[in-house]
């Protein structure tokens, strides 16, 4: 069980929630300073930051440690590696806090977007999932797409829709604050990729109220070198594993889960099955082998589309897939 977390940080603010911001580092000494810096130049009174160091060889611990003998708000823990979800967990089981956020180490904040954050959850208490807006910096093109969709519902088959058709809640865990409770039993995937798809959908599961908020405060880098972003391979193909244990824990749930969840698995199959198709065209017939169990899963259960454009193209990915692939790749090529 949790222990009590509501020790007082500043006697000046002790009615404040806490908020706990954790930080995975993994080897990116050249984006690390940008990111704490970013958090340290936040108003709101009331954070700990949790930074785990997930035995990085560049001189991030060194950074990090800098840091924390700076600030007494920051907790620096060095664990050996384990992913970027075993660093995220690591933070979960020692955070404090009334609120928790999750910030990538190459990616920063902008503004005050924490302190906005925390007062609109002040004016509106019930909130346990509040997003707010991100926008993507590539590395050689500079600042890109902007995401700032305004959402607020207590509704949860309507908050599962949304996020299952990727309407207005974004499929990633940062630039969320979330109510600490949701993570009371639930933590990431670990060893997996995409692990945020399905453990957010399943905070969204234990949520009353989610909102989100069109600030862009979050700058997420895309594309530098050595993410996990930067190519395609087999690890993508952990997103179907981790939906797959998603549904398996909400067998017994009074919400039929496995609709949205599968939504979800229609959705990346074809984005996948098309950029494996068109990124490694001598494997073509290994991807289709790679994704037929999925692909088998997926045409096993139920699913739900947002317009009849979507209903078209995800019906004939499904049922002939190879067809669809190199008809739709053509059609690409000559448009």
């Amino acid at each position: 069980m949790k222990s009590d977390h509501r020790d007082p940080q500043r006697s000046i603010s002790s009615d404040l929630p806490l908020l706990s911001v954790i930080v995975p580092v993994y080897n990116v000494e050249a984006y690390l300073r940008d990111c704490i810096d970013s958090i340290l130049a936040q108003s709101y009174p009331r954070l700990e930051i949790l930074i785990v160091d997930d035995g990085s060889s560049d001189t991030s611990p060194q950074i990090c440690d800098t840091y924390a003998a700076q600030d007494p708000r920051i907790k620096v823990y060095h664990t050996t590696n384990g992913g970027l979800s075993a660093a995220r967990n690591y933070g979960l089981e020692r955070m404090r806090g009334d609120y928790v956020t999750f910030i990538d180490s190459d990616d920063w904040l902008e503004g005050d977007i924490l302190s906005t954050c925390m007062q609109y959850i002040g004016t509106h208490p019930k909130t346990d999932f509040l997003q707010f807006g991100m926008q993507e910096y590539w590395q050689d093109e500079g600042v890109g797409r902007v995401t700032t969709p305004t959402f607020r519902s207590e509704n949860q088959e309507e908050i599962l829709r949304d996020y299952a058709l990727k309407r207005e809640i974004q499929h990633c865990a940062c630039a969320k604050i979330y109510r600490a409770r949701l993570f009371d039993e639930l933590r990431f995937p670990v060893r997996k990729y995409h692990e945020d798809i399905a453990t957010v959908f399943d905070t969204l599961c234990l949520s009353r109220s989610v909102a989100s908020l069109p600030q862009a405060g979050y700058m997420y880098r895309q594309k530098r070198p050595g993410s996990i972003t930067e190519h395609f391979s087999e690890k993508r193909l952990d997103i179907f594993d981790n939906i797959q244990a998603s549904i398996n824990r909400g067998a017994n749930a009074p919400t039929d889960r496995a609709i949205y969840l599968n939504t979800i698995r229609v959705m990346y199959l074809r984005f996948y099955a098309l950029e494996a198709w068109e990124n490694d065209p001598q494997r073509r017939s290994y991807w289709l082998q790679q994704f037929r169990p999925h692909l088998k899963r997926a045409r096993s259960m139920d699913y739900i589309w947002g317009n009849r454009t979507e209903r078209l193209h995800w019906a004939a990915f499904l049922a002939m897939p190879r067809l669809y692939l190199s008809l739709w790749s053509s059609y690409m090529r000559n448009k």
